[in-house]
């Protein structure tokens, strides 16, 4: 009676001590125990072999703290528990093994064995597979095998990589590349014998390294004019440790800093014209084993706590590329003061996590207690930069995250939420992800433009679509100004979105001061744009706002995008409804005036030249007095007025 009024609480510790795994099957639950499992894996076997084989990811734990089999135990269990993952079954057998797991997710194999000090993770791929998927699945799974294998707090391990021509489960291999030393710069794999000496492949690592080369560095981002040691040929020295902490290559840094930097010690100290330390170079590079040898070098606490000078802390720089093991050895020294200090951008380190789209760090800083519910200086919170920065899975994980369920409606600076976000960046996965967690679309900014204007405004076609499909009432709004989506589509200059648009709304109605779509596409000079509606809509040709602009006083005036205002201005003159190009606005302005006053030097040399009616306008305003000074205007008109 003690043990079932007991029973949840005993069978969730043993889950979790990897003495026990509660499975789920489509009939029933059941429950694996194993310690009973004595069956043997066989490679030969138990290894499909028409598949294509992945590298081999290990996780290589400490020899000395030994890797208890139970832990492995506690991994398959979870790893049982994963959306999508399920235990391979062959000939109504679940292919558990008393050293390894099968999964099959989705119509990949999983394999996952323990061997010695690692857990090795291998993945096969029919023989058919889409080799431009492998590289996001593997790292999909190797996160995925992370994040799990990190809820074991009392071990430490090192991440790497079997070697090309490393094997699965066997005792006698014991190669292991660790993920730092990525990439590796054709480096001889050292653990292989003579006979099978090879240069070790970058292939072999799952993840994508995002480490700088030295042709990616410009020499302007790592000077050091304001150090008073600046004549020093030490200088010359401390500018390669540099690049080698931000390219992190290792034997590089060790070489300048042994046999060049020698016992001048202080040299690590200075700083770049941009205040970044050298500290803050390696949490950029990445290179874990480099940071070791810094903070054993020189003061870890000053150069920890020293910023940049847009006010950026060595754990920001790590957290947004995606530094885990650095953000890690940050957090846990009790010396570090910057949790939660913001950036000039406004920026605490969850931010720069999001803008990465790095989870585990997201989910490490978390842990460390870093707000990452702060907002940034206008507004934006974590959800936010992950709708910006394209982040499906970061969304996701944030959005499942209950003390984060409101962020995803939160509105930030000028009522802007993740829609209006996504829509700006036109970022499909996450409108659609959006949409599925009913994130409105119809939600308006402070100056009223909503979803539809956006996308529009930005020229992303699919998002318009896929807006208009889920949204059409958006086809009826207007901004504060009066400008419905046709507006925006002619502001972006995006013919498919204009076409498209005509099919389905009243494209010729005007704003609230009654500017047209043929307006707006000279104002911001889309030439293609403007040929094709004056030929489809004439009449718009000859229309004047209510201060009385034309096409012509628009294809003048300063938009977005200039350079076709002379073609432009042709096209309007040539019409089959002209222009009234000598037309003045309510301010006295002509299209002359205007051009002179936005120094459209070419098209004020066109106007003079051709046009030079419009030099006598009655009640028009002066060239001259429009002219701002500009010495380059002034002679334009110098030379056609004297």
């Amino acid at each position: 009676m003690t043990y079932f009024s007991h029973k949840e609480e005993v069978i969730a510790y043993m889950d979790h001590f990897g003495m026990l795994a509660v499975c789920n099957s489509k009939n029933a639950i059941w429950y694996y125990f194993p310690s009973l499992n004595k069956r043997k894996f066989h490679k030969e076997h138990d290894t499909p072999g028409s598949f294509k084989p992945s590298s081999i990811l290990c996780f290589q734990f400490d020899e000395e703290g030994q890797l208890p089999i139970f832990l492995f135990y506690a991994l398959v269990s979870k790893c049982n528990k994963i959306e999508g993952w399920d235990i391979l079954v062959e000939d109504k057998k679940k292919c558990i093994y008393e050293n390894a797991a099968c999964f099959s997710y989705r119509d990949i194999i999983v394999i996952a064995c323990i061997c010695k000090f690692q857990i090795q993770v291998q993945v096969f791929f029919p023989p058919d597979y889409d080799n431009e998927k492998i590289g996001s699945l593997l790292v999909e799974i190797q996160i995925t095998m992370e994040r799990n294998i990190r809820q074991f707090k009392r071990y430490t391990y090192e991440i790497g990589y079997k070697c090309q021509n490393g094997e699965l489960l066997s005792e006698k291999d014991n190669s292991f590349i660790a993920i730092d030393d990525f990439p590796t710069d054709r480096k001889l794999c050292c653990k292989c014998v003579i006979s099978k000496k090879h240069i070790v492949n970058d292939s072999i690592c799952w993840m994508p390294i995002s480490r700088l080369t030295y042709s990616d560095i410009p020499d302007s981002e790592i000077t050091f004019e304001n150090s008073n040691e600046n004549a020093d040929e030490g200088l010359v020295s401390l500018k390669c440790i540099f690049h080698d902490a931000l390219t992190g290559k290792m034997e590089n840094f060790k070489f300048h800093l042994e046999k060049e930097i020698c016992d001048r010690k202080y040299l690590l100290r200075i700083l770049t014209d941009e205040g970044w330390n050298l500290m803050h170079c390696a949490a950029k590079g990445g290179n874990s084993k480099i940071f070791e040898i810094i903070t054993r070098e020189t003061n870890e606490y000053q150069m920890k706590n020293e910023k940049t000078y847009d006010q950026m802390t060595v754990l920001h720089i790590a957290a947004k590329y995606g530094r885990y093991n650095i953000c890690k050895r940050i957090l846990e020294t009790d010396d570090f003061k910057f949790l939660n200090e913001i950036s000039l951008k406004g920026k605490n380190a969850c931010h720069y996590a999001a803008e990465g789209g790095f989870i585990d760090v997201l989910e490490l800083l978390i842990e460390h207690n870093a707000d990452a519910r702060a907002t940034t200086k206008n507004g934006q919170n974590i959800f936010h930069i992950a709708c910006i920065y394209n982040h499906l899975e970061m969304c996701r994980y944030i959005s499942d995250i209950s003390q984060f369920h409101d962020l995803p409606t939160a509105v930030c600076t000028d009522s802007w939420n993740a829609t209006l976000h996504a829509a700006k960046n036109g970022h499909m996965t996450i409108l659609k992800f959006l949409f599925e967690k009913n994130v409105s679309f119809t939600h308006s900014s402070e100056s009223k433009r909503n979803a539809l204007h956006v996308a529009c405004d930005h020229g992303h076609f699919d998002a318009c679509k896929f807006i208009i499909d889920n949204c059409p009432s958006l086809l009826n709004e207007v901004d504060f100004t009066g400008r419905h989506a046709g507006h925006f589509a002619a502001r972006s200059g995006n013919m498919d979105i204009l076409t498209y648009l005509e099919t389905m709304m009243d494209m010729t109605k005007k704003t609230d001061n009654g500017m047209n779509i043929l307006h707006m596409a000279c104002l911001h000079c889309h030439i293609k744009m403007c040929a094709y509606i004056i030929k489809k809509y004439p009449y718009l040709n000859v229309q004047k706002t209510e201060h009385g602009w034309t096409t012509a006083h628009f294809a003048a005036e300063k938009g977005n995008n200039k350079g076709n205002e002379i073609e432009i201005f042709k096209i309007l003159l040539n019409g089959v409804e002209d222009v009234d190009y000598k037309a003045l606005t309510k301010n006295g302005n002509s299209v002359l005036t205007l051009a002179v006053k936005c120094n459209d030097y070419d098209f004020v040399e066109y106007l003079l030249r051709f046009q030079t009616e419009l030099l006598n306008i009655p009640n028009g305003n002066n060239p001259r007095e429009m002219c701002s000074d500009d010495s380059k205007m002034k002679l334009i008109l110098d030379k056609y007025l004297s």
